[in-house]
């Protein structure tokens, strides 16, 4: 299983999954976490500096190229992320999770393996995760 982590500054998770800096990506295999392999996010608008705070986080853009660059994940976890994106990696099979979390991106993973890391159950603009 490979889990996506949104970082800004490669060690930590972020609090916004499309204006991160980096994925952080870990394998599990066996109980053993390994990596990360750290992806520059060169995929959203939004971490390229073209989208200023919209409100409600509502942009027309496509996330082809954000579903495509992690496409081998099974899951992503970021602090926040926007409703549409989470559909889109949805719509792909990979489940995204806004969660509850201050610390470096393993220790998130190793939070979500064990079931103790908590969703915010909300997208950024307000709706509700739907699983």
């Amino acid at each position: 299983m490979k889990i996506a982590v949104a970082s800004d500054d490669g060690i930590a998770l972020a609090h916004h999954f499309g204006r991160s800096r980096y994925f952080l990506v870990f394998e599990v295999t066996d109980g053993h976490i390994t990596g990360p392999e750290p992806r520059p996010n060169g995929c959203t608008p939004s971490a390229q500096g073209e989208c200023g705070h919209e409100p409600h986080g509502h942009h027309a853009h496509s996330h082809d190229a954000l579903v495509t660059a992690l496409k081998d994940c099974q899951v992503v976890l970021a602090g926040g992320m926007g409703r549409r994106a989470a559909m889109d990696l949805q719509a792909h099979g990979i489940q995204p999770l806004a969660v509850s979390f201050t610390g470096p991106a393993v220790e998130a993973v190793k939070a979500y393996l064990s079931g103790s890391i908590q969703s915010l159950g909300a997208w950024c603009c307000g709706h509700k995760e739907t699983r």
